[in-house]
């Protein structure tokens, strides 16, 4: 059985339970637009029994924004690789290069689990209750997924970090200012750390990537006005 022989329409289905055309603009292909107000699977499963998303290459596209029954790129964990998303291709690449076909197989395969292992850690710190994790250094994919879903990275000196942990624990407890970026040790001294000011933003106000675009609703609006659609947004009309 097949919902719909289209994929924007297919994966409208699949989303939300519902009959493609009854996803409004999302029942379309070229031009297809996601009604935010159409309950789907797994925002309703996140916000009502806590499940931890996370999604690697195309969950619903073509169509705007990309991806959105799933939150859009908020929960994206692809910077291993996106190469498994055309798998028989890429592979038949690798080999035409001169890789076997196992070790083109396995290139591939190790992006996907990269992904997912990254998926893993950030939800597993998350899910522990922490707000906040510390070292020396961070791995970029790993620290931009942490950002995502809201939890502080601070990078310290080896010397600092370790001073910092031995004045903890008993009771003692290190208090974390991200509006002043400074940590306060159980004695009172503070700590400077950096963090990236967009970051930093976005922490503090609570708003992600999309809720950020939308605070300029006006002028995108207005830009939107001044440029003609580059494809028919009557097509449900």
């Amino acid at each position: 059985f097949v919902n719909s022989p289209s994929c924007t329409p297919c994966r409208s289905a699949l989303m939300s339970g519902r009959y493609f055309f009854n996803c409004d603009r999302a029942a379309i292909l070229n031009g297809a637009i996601w009604d935010s107000n159409i309950p789907s699977f797994p925002l309703t499963l996140q916000a009502e029994s806590n499940y931890r998303l996370g999604k690697s290459y195309k969950v619903w596209s073509p169509g705007d924004p990309a991806d959105a029954p799933i939150g859009g790129q908020k929960y994206g964990y692809e910077k291993a690789g996106r190469d498994a998303n055309n798998f028989s291709e890429n592979v038949t690449k690798l080999v035409a290069a001169g890789k076997t076909l196992e070790a083109a197989r396995e290139s591939l395969l190790d992006q996907v689990r990269g992904n997912f292992d990254a998926f893993m850690a950030t939800w597993a710190i998350a899910s522990s209750g922490f707000e906040t994790t510390m070292r020396t250094a961070f791995g970029d994919i790993f620290a931009m997924n942490c950002f995502k879903i809201g939890l502080v990275t601070i990078v310290l000196p080896p010397a600092e970090l370790r001073s910092l942990s031995d004045s903890v624990g008993g009771g003692a407890v290190a208090e974390v200012d991200l509006e002043r970026q400074l940590i306060v040790d159980p004695a009172g001294r503070e700590i400077p750390f950096a963090v990236d000011p967009f970051q930093r933003d976005c922490l503090l106000t609570g708003l992600d990537d999309i809720a950020r675009s939308l605070t300029h609703e006006d002028r995108i609006a207005a830009y939107e006005a001044s440029h003609p659609a580059r494809v028919s947004t009557t097509a449900l009309a």
